[in-house]
């Protein structure tokens, strides 16, 4: 059975940045995909499932609401696209809707 095989939403492949929060520390990630329970952010930072980060990004289409989420990282591994955290969205703080929309 592939991780694939476990998943409860569809992905939707993304070419953007998050800036996440973590502790006090701040990076600029990549992330690989979206989907309606969370997304995929590519780091080699040493994070670890259970920690939870706050994310902001924003869509592909300039001018587009920021969003903002605080996520709990849920595995670590790597995919086709390379190493990183899957998170699942455990709250928005704002662009909620927006997000719904570009999904």
């Amino acid at each position: 059975m592939t991780p694939a095989d476990h998943r409860r939403h569809p992905r939707l492949d993304f070419e953007g940045r998050a800036w996440c929060e973590h502790r006090e520390l701040t990076l600029y990630l990549p992330i690989a995909n979206l989907s309606a329970g969370g997304l995929f952010i590519q780091t080699g930072a040493p994070l670890s499932a259970g920690e939870r980060l706050k994310v902001s990004f924003s869509g592909a289409d300039a001018g587009q609401e920021e969003m903002v989420a605080k996520v709990e990282i849920v595995w670590t591994g790597k995919t086709r696209r390379g190493a990183g955290v899957g998170c699942r969205f455990m709250s928005f703080l704002s662009g909620e809707a927006a997000y719904n929309q570009l999904i």
